[in-house]
């Protein structure tokens, strides 16, 4: 499939030349930034963030809100990686797309979806003395791929090359006619 294009709302842009920055103190309290946007219809959109974080080791929590003005009805995304190598990588700027998948997003009060007029980042440091710095580089929204893949998308990926990826998994994938990535 082609690439989803980036369709960014002029609103919701955060220009590289004013990035919206978080710090922390070092003392664990949370720093907050948030930007309030036209209410902004997300209901076939999926969020997609640039961001830089120095001082990861110390990063307790990461995350952004998309809700009504004030947040008392909101969405939390907790900007983290559940794998042992970390998709935010200290110092870097990196990009990636937030999924609406019901295990990346937490709801508070009755948010609508449908009527986003906020968002906000919620940086927290782990309480030794270290800050975070968070540096939003952009915001966009792109298409939700939900016309091409109305009822998802599964993936098959193995890394590490163990003898079973070839001998076993290609083979009964293949009965099956479902492709594999291997990441050797």
């Amino acid at each position: 499939p082609e690439p989803v294009a980036v369709q960014p709302i002029s609103a919701w842009v955060i220009e590289e030349a004013q990035p919206l920055a978080i710090a922390t103190d070092g003392s664990g309290a949370t720093s907050v930034a948030s930007v309030q946007v036209p209410a902004t219809d997300m209901r076939n959109s999926q969020l997609k963030i640039w961001l830089r974080v120095q001082g990861l080791d110390h990063a307790q929590a990461i995350d952004v809100q998309l809700g009504n003005r004030g947040l008392s009805n909101r969405f939390t995304f907790r900007l983290r990686s559940g794998q042992g190598q970390q998709w935010i990588t200290e110092g870097d700027l990196v990009a990636f797309t937030v999924s609406w998948s019901p295990e990346n997003v937490i709801s508070t009060g009755a948010p609508d979806r449908a009527a986003i007029e906020e968002i906000a980042f919620h940086v927290a440091d782990d309480a030794t003395g270290n800050p975070v710095h968070v540096t939003v580089g952009g915001v966009a929204l792109v298409p939700e791929p939900t016309g091409e893949f109305p009822n998802g998308l599964l993936s098959f990926t193995f890394d590490d090359n163990w003898s079973m990826m070839p001998d076993i998994a290609a083979v009964t994938l293949g009965r099956h006619d479902f492709p594999a990535t291997a990441y050797v």
